[in-house]
């Protein structure tokens, strides 16, 4: 997420490379007329290597590579790309994940050292709205092996799992206590907010060494561990009741037939 300047494109000015938290990167070129617009949408670059084995030179040039006759681009963000035969035909191709979703094959349509790659292919699609978990739906990361040894290339994917589970009717007592919990954890927000604003009020101009003991002695003054505790078990209770969306991280194999 730390900001890095540098001549990313070799034009003479300086770009900016960045992240998010959840690791979409972002390159924004720069230029006489200042920053340019970001470039976000899972961009690829190739920089050449014109050493020798064991004594690498690399150009210190990025080159956008290609797609078709667009720029390469992974639908959502790219992951990471990973080289391999795809299909079968000798020529390095290329397989990438998504951030959003989504596993994609580059089939290389060029040759060994001049390679053209095409659009992709979509070799798995986003899981969205599904009741029960049924693979990855975001931050997809995909390992092509052969997994069975049966002789062709399976897919190992590592990615999170999201759905969003289909809510039962429920009785007039369950009925009941979700309308008693909604107006408890209605009081009990309200209460922690008050407990937030007055610790940051009261813990400025504090020191570092300060600012620990400060906040352990005043949380407790305050009773903010047991509230934030009633809140929890409050959500928990009512998870049981209302399921909201689920996530959750995994690895799934997709074995080719």
């Amino acid at each position: 997420m730390c900001p890095q300047f540098v001549d990313f494109n070799a034009d003479g000015f300086d770009d900016i490379i960045t992240a998010t938290f959840e690791g979409t990167a972002f390159l924004v070129p720069g230029s006489a007329e200042g920053w340019q617009q970001p470039e976000y949408e899972g961009r690829l670059y190739l920089q050449r290597n014109e050493g020798e084995a064991g004594a690498p030179a690399f150009t210190g040039v990025n080159e956008l590579l290609m797609a078709g006759d667009e720029p390469f681009n992974v639908p959502g963000g790219l992951t990471a790309p990973r080289p391999v035969d795809g299909d079968g035909d000798g020529l390095v191709d290329l397989i990438c994940g998504g951030f959003t979703g989504g596993v994609f094959l580059y089939r290389n349509a060029g040759g060994l050292a001049a390679p053209r790659f095409e659009a992709p292919v979509s070799l798995l699609g986003r899981r969205r709205g599904s009741p029960v978990p049924s693979g990855p739906s975001r931050g997809c990361y995909v390992d092509p092996v052969d997994y069975d040894g049966d002789g062709d290339l399976d897919l190992l994917v590592g990615g999170y799992a999201e759905w969003s589970p289909q809510a039962r009717e429920l009785t007039e007592a369950e009925q009941q206590r979700l309308t008693e919990m909604d107006k408890q954890l209605e009081v009990l927000d309200s209460e922690l907010n008050a407990i937030y604003q007055t610790l940051q009020q009261e813990a400025e101009g504090l020191s570092d060494e300060e600012l620990e003991a400060f906040y352990e002695q005043k949380s407790e003054q305050l009773g903010l561990d047991a509230k934030q505790e009633q809140s929890q078990a409050l959500w928990e209770e009512k998870e049981g009741l209302v399921p909201g969306p689920q996530e959750k991280a995994g690895i799934w194999l997709y074995t080719r037939e």
